[in-house]
C-alpha cells in the first residue's frame, strides 16, 4: 500500500494569492505526490504564474487551463478527475497549507493502519482563519473529535477545508453538479449538501490536533455574493438539511434549523414582528452552538452588514483572544 496525496487547486484571477498558495505546498516537509491546477479561465496573471512553478517542478505539478470561464462547481468536478492520488486535498488558490499537513495526513494513515485504495475516511485537521490583516485564529476541530459530525456540520462547529479525503469518499458522494440536478436553483449550497454526504459517506474520521489548511476570509467567491443572494439560498437549504437528512436529527437539531430560517426571513424582509421572533428563536438555542461558531455570531443576523463585518473583523477576534 503506497500513499499517494493528491493536491487540487482551483484558480481564478488569484493573482494576488497564489504564489504563497503554492510555495506552501512546495515546501511541506513531506512532498505530495502531485499538485494539480485547474485554471478557469483567469483574466489577470493567474495563469503565468502559474506555467512558471510547472516549469521549475515539471514532475510535480499538473496544470490545466480552461479554454472559458466554466464556473466554481464544473472546475471541481474537471479537476476531480484529474487526480491520480488515493487521498485527496483540496486547497483554493487564494488559501495555503502550513508545512506538516500533507506529514501529518500521512502519518496518521499510517499510525491506524489505514488502506488508502480501499477504505473510506476523512482525516480532520484543525484548520486557520486567516484574518485580513494577517492575523490568525485556529479553528479547533480536535476538541469536537467525540461529537456528532452531521450534528457539528449543521451548526457550522466544523471547518476542515476539504483535506484528507480517501479517493473512495469523493468517488462515492453526488457532486455539485448532481445534486443541482436534483434540488436546482440551491446555486452554492450545493457546496454545503456535499459536505454533508461525505460525512455520511465517511466509515472512519480520524482527528489531527495540528492547524494545516488556511482559509483566507474575505477574499473567495462565497464572500463576494450579495447577501439577498445568499440568505435565499440558506432558506432552500435549511429545507432540504431537514428533510434529506432527517435521521440525524432530534429536536435541538430541528431547534437550531428554525433559528437558522427565521433569522434568514428577518434578514430578507425586516419588521418588528421577525425581529422579535428571531430574538425568541435565538435565545431558545443560546445552549445549541458550538465554540467554533458561538451564539454571539447570531448578530449577524440583526446588525447591517456593514457593522457586523467591523464586529466580526474588530472586535469579535478580541473577544476571542480573551477567552483564549
Amino acid at each position: 500500500m503506497k500513499i499517494k496525496q493528491s493536491i487540487l487547486v482551483v484558480t481564478y484571477n488569484h493573482e494576488a494569492y497564489i504564489n504563497e498558495c503554492l510555495d506552501s505546498m512546495i515546501n511541506q516537509t513531506e512532498l505530495p505526490y502531485e499538485i494539480i491546477i485547474s485554471d478557469d479561465c483567469s483574466t489577470d496573471k493567474t495563469w503565468d504564474i502559474i506555467k512558471q512553478y510547472f516549469l521549475k517542478y515539471p514532475k510535480l505539478f499538473k496544470i490545466f487551463r480552461n479554454k472559458k470561464n466554466i464556473g466554481i462547481f464544473a472546475n471541481i468536478e474537471k479537476i476531480r478527475s484529474y487526480a491520480n492520488g488515493n487521498i485527496i486535498n483540496f486547497c483554493p488558490g487564494d488559501d495555503l497549507l502550513k508545512p506538516k499537513t500533507i506529514e501529518k495526513i500521512s502519518n496518521t494513515i499510517l499510525k491506524y493502519n489505514l488502506n488508502p485504495d480501499t477504505d473510506f475516511f476523512i482525516i480532520i485537521l484543525n484548520s486557520i482563519h486567516l484574518y485580513p490583516d494577517g492575523r490568525e485564529w485556529v479553528w479547533n476541530n480536535y476538541k469536537y473529535m467525540d461529537y456528532p459530525l452531521m450534528k457539528l456540520k449543521l451548526r457550522f462547529g466544523i471547518s476542515f477545508r476539504c483535506t484528507g479525503y480517501s479517493k473512495l469518499i469523493l468517488k462515492n458522494s453526488m457532486t455539485e453538479k448532481k445534486i443541482l440536478d436534483i434540488y436546482p436553483n440551491l446555486n452554492l449550497g450545493a457546496d454545503t449538501i456535499k459536505g454533508f454526504e461525505e460525512l455520511k459517506n465517511a466509515k472512519k474520521t480520524f482527528f489531527v490536533d495540528y492547524a494545516g489548511p488556511v482559509y483566507r476570509l474575505g477574499v473567495g467567491i462565497t464572500s463576494k455574493l450579495t447577501t439577498e443572494y445568499g440568505l435565499k439560498s440558506q432558506l432552500k437549504l435549511n429545507e432540504i438539511i431537514k428533510k434529506r437528512y432527517h435521521k440525524y436529527w432530534d429536536k435541538k437539531d430541528l431547534l437550531y434549523i428554525e433559528y437558522l430560517s427565521k433569522s434568514c426571513e428577518f434578514k430578507l424582509n425586516p419588521s418588528f414582528k421577525l425581529f422579535f421572533t428571531t430574538i425568541y428563536y435565538s435565545f431558545l438555542n443560546i445552549n445549541n452552538f458550538t465554540s467554533n461558531y458561538p451564539w454571539i455570531r447570531s448578530l449577524n443576523f440583526l446588525l447591517s452588514d456593514k457593522l457586523y463585518a467591523f464586529f466580526k473583523y474588530k472586535i469579535y477576534p478580541l473577544i476571542r483572544n480573551f477567552k483564549n
